[in-house]
């Protein structure tokens, strides 16, 4: 193993390259989620995998290492926080891509995803991809997990952020804006539909034309045809002067279809035929005209289901689904929150004059923002997503302008617990696109309320994945490992030796998942002691 591995060199990657190349190639970083000087938050360490002769490479972590940039640049900094011990604690990056933290008991004491850290642990795949928080010293917030090294961390169309998710969100952007074709957005409410179909018209060639917006849910069934396509003088009363409608204000632009699953069943028919052939007719019109249009849709509602139950037109929904762009969700999206908070919070500030607020604090002070409320903010799932983020901001900015520091009252307390009236924490009704992260939604318990046979039962029902039982048994991710560790009913796929190995895989005839399962433990694993013990 190596001694000390190094740290990526930014500055050394190709922008050449294609973010779809190296998303496949996703580093494991340690990125700055809490600082006491708010200006570091989003700072971010890349830890290389491997060493160059093909070992495991071991990075400290402490006051001075490892050091810390912002995303793309070449000068970094190391925490420098007095409260952190200059001894190092280590994490290992494995040449198979495994993480593991090293806790060291005469450096700074360590808590992951909220839990003392005393022995050394592996994360799990599934962790990474959500990332884990992991405390300094009761001082930093360092957020463990992969990113994409070409992640610019830029607000390009107002989008703020450098994970996987949004930084797949502006590529699409840039990508689908240059063909005329329909699109529809599919993502919860609040995560920012209307702000992404605004980029896209920006960014095409039709960017000269009028952007209009549409919600199709405020829009009454009996006037959605005059509104959508217009209506001819004396058409009905009222009609004292004609319409072109939504469709003729934006001709040769682009129309926005908000909350599209909400579109009157009598009036799909002929937006279906706006789409397909450009023809509308204006109510009290007998001849169609021809508009030149380019529809952008979107919804947070499921709308195969809709097409099952007959509210929805199957053909109106292939039409709309010219290029379809899933939104993730904030909490899928766990390294952006605490830059938007930062992000959100000087805009606010700004507002009432009290930027001053973000400086960092002289000795003896306190921070005004706390470590504890960017620690809540990761672990909440913000049903409301970016809006709910941003309105919690809005109200933190002006509940705690003229006091020292914000402090953990009733109001903070709402903050941190509102949800939408319509909408349960982490719950959608929007499909997921392909292979989404799976997030903690439960209510998190005390470990000594859970028995150690409801930890082998939630073990078993999800297959030994171990951060999908903790999902289950609403702990922790980095919980459910110290509950194992405690069952003497568990078994290990790190105590399995070769023997016992082998011949459960010849009782399988070679398959790994069904061996895993006979031995009760996880497929990951499994293949993790195979590899340990030169099996695989």
């Amino acid at each position: 193993m190596s001694e000390s591995g190094s740290v990526l060199d930014e500055s050394t990657i190709d922008p050449r390259q294609t973010v779809e190349a190296l998303e496949s190639e996703l580093v494991t970083a340690l990125t700055i989620a809490y600082h006491p000087s708010v200006e570091r938050i989003g700072e971010r360490a890349l830890l290389a995998r491997g060493g160059a002769a093909g070992s495991d490479s071991r990075f400290p972590v402490s006051r001075l290492h490892p050091l810390f940039a912002a995303p793309r640049k070449t000068s970094g900094k190391p925490l420098a926080e007095a409260h952190i011990s200059r001894r190092p604690s280590n994490i290992t990056v494995g040449r198979d891509g495994t993480v593991t933290i090293e806790p060291n008991p005469e450096a700074s004491k360590l808590l992951l995803d909220g839990e003392p850290l005393i022995e050394p642990r592996e994360l799990v795949e599934e962790e990474l991809d959500h990332g884990v928080l992991l405390e300094l010293g009761g001082r930093v917030l360092l957020l463990v997990h992969r990113v994409n090294p070409l992640a610019t961390g830029d607000e390009q169309f107002g989008l703020a952020g450098e994970s996987v998710g949004i930084v797949t969100v502006r590529r699409q952007i840039n990508r689908i804006a240059q063909h005329d074709i329909p699109v529809l957005l599919r993502g919860e409410t609040g995560t920012g539909k209307e702000l992404i179909a605004k980029a896209i018209h920006d960014q095409s060639q039709r960017s000269d034309g009028s952007f209009v917006a549409v919600n199709m849910a405020a829009i009454p069934a009996t006037t959605a045809a005059s509104s959508l396509f217009g209506h001819a003088r004396g058409a009905f009363t009222g009609a004292v002067q004609a319409s072109a409608g939504y469709f003729g204000q934006a001709d040769d632009g682009t129309l926005f279809l908000d909350e599209i699953a909400d579109t009157p069943a009598d009036i799909q028919p002929a937006l279906l035929r706006a789409l397909e052939s450009g023809e509308v007719q204006a109510v009290g019109e007998t001849r169609t005209r021809q508009t030149n249009v380019r529809i952008i849709a979107a919804t947070d509602a499921n709308l195969e289901e809709a097409v099952e139950q007959g509210r929805f037109r199957l053909p109106l929904l292939q039409r709309l689904a010219g290029y379809e762009l899933f939104i993730a969700p904030l909490r899928e999206r766990r390294e952006d929150i605490p830059r938007l908070l930062v992000h959100f919070l000087r805009e606010e500030l700004a507002k009432v004059d009290r930027l001053d607020k973000l400086a960092a604090p002289k000795k003896g002070q306190r921070a005004w923002l706390p470590r504890w409320f960017v620690s809540s903010a990761l672990d909440h799932p913000w049903p409301g997503n970016v809006r709910q983020l941003r309105n919690a901001v809005r109200q933190l900015a002006i509940e705690f302008a003229d006091v020292s520091s914000v402090e953990r009252t009733p109001f903070v307390t709402r903050l941190l617990s509102s949800e939408p009236a319509n909408q349960s924490a982490g719950e959608s009704s929007v499909p997921p696109p392909p292979k989404p992260a799976r997030t903690p939604t439960k209510k998190r318990r005390l470990l000594r309320d859970i028995s150690d046979e409801e930890v082998l039962d939630a073990l078993r029902r999800n297959g030994w994945r171990p951060g999908q039982a903790a999902e289950e048994l609403g702990v922790a991710r980095s919980s459910i490992y110290a509950l194992m560790n405690e069952s003497p009913n568990i078994r290990k796929a790190a105590d399995l030796d070769v023997d016992q190995i082998r011949a459960q895989l010849d009782a399988v005839s070679g398959d790994v998942a069904a061996a895993a399962a006979a031995l009760e433990v996880s497929e990951r694993g499994l293949r993790l002691r195979m590899k340990q013990t030169g099996m695989e």
